[in-house]
C-alpha cells in the first residue's frame, strides 16, 4: 500500500468511529507539543554567540526532549516545522559553522 492511500485510509478509519463516540471533531482535544523538535546548539557556536550577543545565545540555550520520549510521555500531537528544500543541501554547511575557527567544533571523525 502506498503512503497516500494508506493515509487516506487512516483518516476514513478514524472519522468512520467519530459517531460512535458521539463527539464532534471541534470536541477533541490530545495533549502536544508546540515546535516540538530542537536540538542542543554546540557549545563552541552558543559561546561564540554569547560574545556577540548575549541575549540571542540565552535566548537560544535549551532544548527539546527526543520525539520518543515526547510520545512515551502520551503528548500525541507533535508540530514540526520543515522547509522545502527539493534540491537537498540547502542546509548542508550552517552559516554559524564557518564563524568558527577551523578544528574548534568537530573532532577529527568530524563529530561534535
Amino acid at each position: 500500500m502506498k503512503i497516500p492511500q494508506l493515509v487516506h485510509s487512516c483518516v476514513l478509519l478514524f472519522f468512520s468511529t467519530l459517531p460512535t463516540f458521539g463527539q464532534k471533531l471541534n470536541e477533541s482535544q490530545v495533549i502536544g507539543s508546540h515546535n516540538s523538535y530542537k536540538s542542543a546548539m554546540p557549545t563552541p557556536i552558543l559561546e561564540y554567540l554569547s560574545k556577540i550577543n548575549p541575549a540571542a545565545a540565552q535566548s537560544l540555550e535549551y532544548e527539546h526532549l527526543p520525539l520518543s520520549e515526547q510520545l512515551d510521555l502520551g503528548l500525541r500531537n507533535l508540530e514540526l516545522d520543515v522547509f522545502h528544500d527539493p534540491t537537498g543541501g540547502k542546509y548542508g554547511n550552517p552559516k554559524s559553522l564557518g564563524m568558527l575557527p577551523e578544528g574548534s567544533l568537530f573532532d577529527a571523525k568530524k563529530n561534535f
